[in-house]
C-alpha cells in the first residue's frame, strides 16, 4: 500500500467504532454533530477552547488587491472571516517529539505507524 498522508473522516470513524464499540452510524452521527457544533460556533464569531488540544476562533482577514493568474486581471478581495487554530500544550509537546526524518520532502510527513491505526499496514 502506498504511503498515505491524509487521514479522512472515514478513517476517524473507523477508529472511533473500534475503540468504543459503537455502530458506524452512531459514530458518524456523533462525529458529524461535533464538527457541526464547531462550525456553528465559529460562524457566530465564537471561540472554542479544548484544553491541551487547542483553540479555534474566527478572525477577520483584511481585504486585499489580487490578480487572476490566468487572465492577469486585477480585482479586490473583500474582508472576510476565516478560521484560525492555535495548538494546545499537549499537541505542541507531541509534535515537538516528531522525528524530522518522517518529513520525506520537507513538506508533508510520511504516515507514521501508531497503535490507534493498527500499525503501518493497518
Amino acid at each position: 500500500m502506498p504511503d498515505r498522508r491524509t487521514t479522512t473522516k472515514q478513517d476517524i470513524l473507523r477508529r472511533v467504532c473500534h475503540k468504543t464499540g459503537f455502530p458506524l452510524e452512531d459514530a458518524k452521527f456523533i462525529v458529524q454533530q461535533f464538527l457541526d457544533e464547531i462550525t456553528d460556533e465559529l460562524a457566530r464569531g465564537g471561540r472554542l477552547e479544548f484544553r491541551d488540544f487547542g483553540v479555534f476562533k474566527a478572525i477577520k482577514r483584511k481585504g486585499r488587491a489580487a490578480r487572476n493568474p490566468k487572465t492577469g486581471r486585477a480585482h479586490q478581495v473583500p474582508d472576510q472571516a476565516v478560521p484560525k487554530f492555535t495548538p494546545g500544550r499537549l499537541m505542541k509537546e507531541r509534535l515537538a517529539r516528531l522525528d524530522p526524518a518522517v518529513f520525506d520532502d520537507g513538506k508533508y510527513p510520511k504516515k507514521v505507524a501508531s497503535e490507534e491505526d493498527g500499525g503501518a499496514d493497518g
